[in-house]
């Protein structure tokens, strides 16, 4: 009896636990900020193959109200970006909040009364310096953060956002107001962009969203936008009158972050229009030094440059191509590599794909990209042992670069 009376303890702890555990996905970190005068809580999400690629730097999206939307936009950005490649990877930072209290008094501006704290101003201008001169230098030190930075706030984070912006107009590349509290202490936003706007030229971008609600106060802003000359802002503006101010979030980033990133991912018809590969190689040049960033291109556009060469019956001018990826695509030569591979396996044999693999083996052979295609062929060619081999080594750095569930699964399966 005692025994069972033990187990049940046990496992009622354990739920305990479990509930208890944010269950969000990334690392949480603690910064003892001074500036606030508390410890305040990050959550960080690395893209999935972030350890495979160090030579990899990605731009960072810092959310507001970070608990409370990380698990949505970490979905977007999962098949946005990660799957389907319409965007570049990116590391997803949140803020969290330390209760609703607190967070709507560091989300209203200074000048401002306080939406949570009678008799006080709004807290805004810590905030913003608690942002400026401690989570970013935290986050660049830590991890390999591009220089483009995107900031997203919904609500009253997003009232936060349009006075970061006005505050600060250059301090992101980006910044998301999602149906932002326009409304709050008579417009009072609007009167300070009366005077912000008329000094500073923004060179970082606006996306503002508003859904089905008549008085959140966005289009007087909207007007001082549309006052200012022409070419001194960049901004934008959707109306979603089918989403609620709880609906909104998701739809609204999305699009936003295709406007941002915009050319990144080349339908097919998009990229066959381009008249060789090396014109496809300028594009993304330009691409990556436009989005200030070092990664692969999508594979769509890898498969597109390779299968040129196919058409073209060109191969023999493929290993010339590959000097011009070393060179002027570096982050892109392990996936054109592996594509062509594909192709030689494919057209020719997977012996002749084999031989092509191992040539790169020195430079890949901590990739699990490169090691799970090693082993497929060696599948293909019915040398057992050798797939078995790779797919071991493969499994183990999926292990270790704390690859997805699906990927180990996947691994796994081969080896049974």
């Amino acid at each position: 009896m005692s025994l069972r009376i033990f187990i049940l303890c046990f496992l009622l702890a354990t739920s305990r636990l479990l509930i208890a555990s944010p269950l969000l996905p990334g690392e949480r970190l603690t910064i003892e900020s001074k500036i606030l005068s508390e410890n305040r809580e990050l959550q960080v999400l690395l893209p999935e193959k972030y350890l495979e690629n160090p030579d990899f730097s990605y731009p960072v999206i810092y959310l507001l109200d970070g608990d409370y939307n990380f698990r949505s936009v970490s979905g977007i950005l999962e098949f946005l970006g990660n799957k389907g490649e319409m965007i570049p990877d990116v590391i997803l930072v949140g803020i969290a909040d330390r209760g609703t209290a607190s967070y709507r008094h560091y989300m209203t501006p200074s000048e401002l009364p306080s939406i949570s704290m009678e008799g006080q101003n709004g807290n805004a201008d810590d905030f913003r310096s608690f942002i400026e001169k401690e989570v970013k230098p935290l986050i660049h030190k830590r991890y390999r953060a591009s220089t483009n930075s995107i900031l997203v706030g919904q609500s009253v984070g997003g009232l936060f956002v349009l006075d970061y912006y006005l505050e600060a107009p250059n301090a992101f590349d980006h910044y998301i107001a999602i149906s932002p509290a326009v409304w709050y202490s008579e417009n009072g936003i609007i009167k300070k962009a009366k005077e912000k706007l008329k000094n500073d030229r923004m060179n970082s971008r606006l996306s503002l969203s508003v859904a089905d609600e008549m008085q959140m106060g966005q289009y007087g802003f909207i007007h001082q936008l549309d006052m200012l000359p022409p070419g001194s802002a960049d901004w934008s503006f959707r109306h979603y009158p089918e989403e609620s101010h709880n609906s909104i979030g998701p739809i609204s980033l999305r699009n936003s972050l295709k406007e941002i990133f915009a050319g990144w991912y080349l339908p097919e018809n998009s990229s066959s229009s381009l008249q060789d590969p090396e014109s496809l190689v300028k594009y993304y040049q330009s691409k990556m030094e436009e989005f200030s960033l070092r990664q692969s291109i999508p594979s769509a556009s890898v498969k597109a440059a390779i299968r040129f060469f196919y058409r073209q019956e060109q191969t023999d001018k493929i290993d010339e191509f590959m000097d011009k990826i070393r060179d002027q695509l570096p982050q892109s030569e392990k996936a054109f590599l592996l594509m062509w591979v594909d192709y030689t396996a494919h057209f020719d044999t997977a012996e002749n794909g084999i031989k092509l693999l191992k040539k790169y083996e020195g430079k890949y052979r901590h990739s699990l990209d490169f090691n799970k295609t090693l082993a497929d062929l060696y599948e293909k060619h019915g040398n057992k042992s050798m797939a078995r081999k790779y797919y071991q080594e493969a499994r183990s750095i999926a292990q270790s670069q704390d690859a997805e569930q699906w990927q180990i699964n996947i691994l796994e399966s081969k080896l049974l």
